[in-house]
């Protein structure tokens, strides 16, 4: 779909950042932050299913996560189904002082990005 495209594509480096992993020259995941404020920003990770369960979903959140605390967003939220356990954890494993809630079918978690340091990479 175009317009899809345009939004995924339409990357500034401050309110729409994104990062790809790519294996053998394929696409295996994406992982995006889009600056709701100056202050907040939401964040998602999407991992082809073959490759679920290999640390790709945990290294994308790392980069994005410390994207974030360079970007000085104070809070990132994240939804995701009620239904996909492996979101929740790797949400709660790379973010352990979120804040989730459900509402209807999903679980929105929020992140404080002051109690998130960035990686020495």
């Amino acid at each position: 779909h175009p317009q899809a495209r345009r939004i995924l594509t339409a990357v500034d480096g401050r309110t729409h950042v994104g990062v790809v992993a790519v294996t053998d020259g394929k696409a295996i995941g994406i992982a995006r932050l889009i600056g709701l404020d100056d202050h907040r920003a939401e964040l998602a990770v999407e991992v082809v299913d073959a490759a679920q369960g290999q640390g790709v979903g945990t290294r994308l959140a790392h980069w994005i996560r410390d994207r974030a605390a360079t970007l000085h967003y104070t809070e990132l939220v994240a939804e995701t189904s009620a239904g996909n356990s492996r979101a929740q954890a790797l949400t709660r494993k790379v973010f352990p002082s979120h804040v989730a809630r459900r509402e209807g079918t999903s679980i929105v978690f929020t992140i404080p990005v002051d109690s998130v340091h960035p990686s020495a990479a």
